[in-house]
């Protein structure tokens, strides 16, 4: 599968996801907030078993090939202005989702691919 047949998606901010009522997101929309949420929830799991005092402000910035059964492959991070530390526990929370549940059905359709590049941004503060 080609790259250029892929979709770039960058999903920074959950805020952008509540501007709408379920019932009118789409389904990408919908799989993309749950994605999400999933990973940002394991990225908060991990930091609590981290000293936090200890973790350097900045961001990482992960990218990753999603395929539409879910899988998640060629995971790397593309930026980071914190650290290792910081970088290591963001690469733990996204392949805690190597096997995310596939697309809804029709999405493959609406995207016009089976792999979309996914692109997280998380900030440490």
């Amino acid at each position: 599968m080609k790259i250029r047949q892929c979709i770039v998606l960058i999903l920074c901010l959950l805020a952008v996801f509540g501007c709408t009522t379920d019932k009118n997101r789409s389904p990408i929309t919908r799989y993309d907030a749950e994605l999400h949420d999933s990973i940002k929830k394991s990225w908060h799991d991990a930091l609590q078993s981290v000293d936090q005092t200890r973790l350097k402000e900045g961001k990482v910035v992960v990218q990753f090939l999603l395929r539409s059964n879910g899988q998640i492959s060629n995971a790397r991070i593309i930026e980071d202005t914190s650290g290792v530390a910081e970088g290591l526990i963001v690469a733990r929370a996204v392949s805690n989702h190597a096997n995310y549940k596939s697309w809804p059905e029709g999405m493959a359709q609406m995207v016009g691919a089976n792999c979309r590049l996914i692109t997280f941004q998380f900030n440490y503060k």
